[in-house]
């Protein structure tokens, strides 16, 4: 019920957004040729955009919260800085691709692209929690795991592995939303200034690989402070026998294979198929985005 009403308040406020004011606009722009379905193609694309953040939000929340409680305050400076970082990097790409380097493109709304913004500014809200409880994996991997390693351990750091994993979808399945979005977009535009120009396929590309770039550089650190904890937490539980026998060799090899595969240490093709499907989710959206093209 509550990812219910998170969806259904997310499309409300998209439509609010974006029509709230329609009486004021609506004839005058699209009066004069046939771009209604197209510009509402966009309205219900970026609607449901909204709605799938919105409803991801309770997961993420119900992830990163326990996280952040059990979090070492140390680390605190550490993450404020990489979410600057991180926010810095997306929003000079945006801006500068929006305001500078992209084509005179418009649709006569009043203040169409702050509309735009404003909800895409959402989305990034989401994905920013997304990467804040990832990077707390990140220290919760060592402060947890790696420095009172236990028996308990075991399932702890299975635990955050899923928890690393459910994130790092989080955040591929929004990027790719809102890039299928703006080829929503793209076509309302294409449409209202008939002139496939204003607005060239190549950008979905050109957001498609940024995103699935920058999400590939923010998750392997994390993955390979994963892999690396796992190792470790393996050998000091199950420790290379003393005695060389044949018999011994044999148990502890199947029980270190065992080990293995219940920390997702064995880097099968199914779980890296996963993890890279999910990395290019944003690339995936683009070329998807692509296929829906005037």
């Amino acid at each position: 019920m509550t990812l219910l009403l998170a969806g259904v308040t997310g499309a409300t406020i998209s439509l609010i957004v974006i029509l709230s004011d329609a009486s004021d606009w609506y004839d005058g722009v699209y009066a004069s040729h046939t771009g209604g379905p197209d510009f509402f193609l966009w309205v219900f694309l970026i609607a449901a955009q909204i709605a799938l953040s919105l409803v991801l939000l309770i997961p993420t929340l119900r992830t990163v919260r326990p996280l952040f409680r059990r979090s070492n305050p140390r680390h605190r400076p550490t993450l404020l800085i990489y979410l600057l970082s991180l926010s810095s990097l997306v929003m000079v790409f945006v801006f500068s691709t929006v305001f500078f380097f992209a084509p005179d493109f418009h649709i006569d709304i009043p203040f169409f692209t702050s509309r735009i913004l404003m909800l895409n500014l959402i989305s990034f809200s989401v994905i920013l929690a997304a990467a804040t409880g990832g990077w707390l994996v990140y220290f919760a991997l060592e402060d947890d795991v790696l420095l009172r390693p236990t028996r308990a351990s075991l399932d702890h750091f299975v635990e955050l592995r899923l928890q690393l994993n459910g994130l790092l979808w989080t955040v591929g399945l929004i990027l790719g939303a809102s890039i299928i979005g703006m080829a929503g977009l793209r076509n309302a535009v294409i449409v209202f200034n008939n002139d496939a120009s204003t607005f060239p396929g190549q950008y979905l590309f050109i957001y498609g690989a940024f995103f699935s770039g920058l999400l590939a550089l923010a998750y392997l650190p994390i993955h390979r402070r994963a892999l690396t904890v796992g190792r470790a937490l393996r050998d000091q539980l199950l420790p290379m026998p003393s005695e060389g026998n044949w018999t011994s060799m044999a148990e502890w090899n199947s029980n270190r294979k065992a080990l293995e595969e219940s920390l997702s240490l064995d880097l099968s093709a199914n779980s890296s198929a996963r993890t890279v499907a999910a990395i290019l989710t944003p690339l995936i959206g683009s070329l998807i985005g692509l296929l829906l093209q005037r």
